[in-house]
């Protein structure tokens, strides 16, 4: 395991406790609490370098149906996963010529843009399995930012369970607003919910409340257009992820706002999740694949 968060990467304070503590595949995985701000975030982590081999060669296995290859199931997975996506992002934005799908996967959510609004896509993805995979689908598919042939700027940049596993998501945030959004762009995120998901594993350097997602993206610069709760494809009741589409704008930086009481919180949403699944287990875990 790599090196202690001396600071909090949102509001920077020095200032916390511990928050929870578990094996996750034999991997111990320790989170704290900001007490400044109430941002839950991992400390000890992955060194940069072994963050990136992680989610090179091993991230996607962990959660993947099979685990020697992609599997069809997984496809169907992701798949659904694109869908949803795209039906709460068209709520709101009716044109798009340039998108950029930040951990991309194997490709899904590319072609659910390229099919719904005839626009240009093009992903960036570590993972050298699934990378490959969407290379093979017709997708123009990149490694890095750094790797982008001619970098621009897209119309929206969208990001689906990434931003968690960013060390420092205030200046990586910033840089896409500064350097690859178009002014009146649409930055598109989803991540796992602190108060329903499981959240804590290796990857995951931050848990997310709305509270604090918001926090950083004022922080970077955004403002917040839509925020949506919700649970699809895997469930119809319990709010398992946090869906944001927002904007620049606003201003950049400023206080950041406390958000209290969270280990109560927590344990109030893990206990009504586990209620949700006792009493209603059809709505509260949908089967994706047929």
């Amino acid at each position: 395991m790599g090196p202690e968060v001396a600071c909090c990467p949102l509001c920077g304070s020095d200032r916390n406790v511990p928050f929870d503590r578990r094996l996750f595949m034999n991997v111990p995985v320790n989170n704290r609490l900001c007490e400044s701000c109430g941002l839950v975030f991992q400390s000890p982590r992955l060194s940069k370098a072994e963050a990136d081999e992680f989610h090179r060669t091993q991230y996607r296995r962990i959660h993947q149906v099979g685990n020697a290859s992609i599997d069809p199931r997984e496809i169907a997975i992701q798949r659904a996963r694109a869908d949803c996506m795209l039906a709460l992002f068209s709520k709101t934005v009716a044109h798009v010529s340039s998108h950029l799908d930040i951990g991309c996967s194997a490709g899904l959510l590319m072609q659910a843009f390229a099919k719904a609004y005839s626009c240009k896509t093009t992903g960036l993805e570590l993972d050298n399995l699934y990378r490959s995979y969407a290379l093979q689908q017709g997708l123009q598919v990149f490694e890095t930012l750094e790797a982008l042939p001619q970098p621009g700027r897209f119309d929206v940049i969208s990001m689906s369970h990434v931003l968690e596993h960013i060390p420092e998501p205030v200046e990586f945030l910033k840089r896409l607003r500064q350097d690859f959004l178009e002014p009146a762009g649409w930055l598109f995120l989803e991540v796992p919910n602190l108060y329903a998901h499981d959240c804590f594993e290796p990857g995951h350097l931050i848990s997310f409340s709305s509270h604090t997602l918001a926090q950083v993206l004022q922080q970077a610069g955004f403002r917040v257009i839509r925020s949506v709760h919700h649970g699809l494809p895997r469930s119809k009741i319990v709010p398992l992820y946090l869906n944001v589409l927002t904007q620049p704008g606003g201003e950049e930086g400023g206080p950041v706002k406390r958000e209290s009481m969270v280990l109560p919180r927590r344990k109030i949403g893990r206990g009504l999740r586990r209620l949700a699944e006792y009493f209603f287990p059809a709505a509260a875990k949908l089967s994706i694949i047929e």
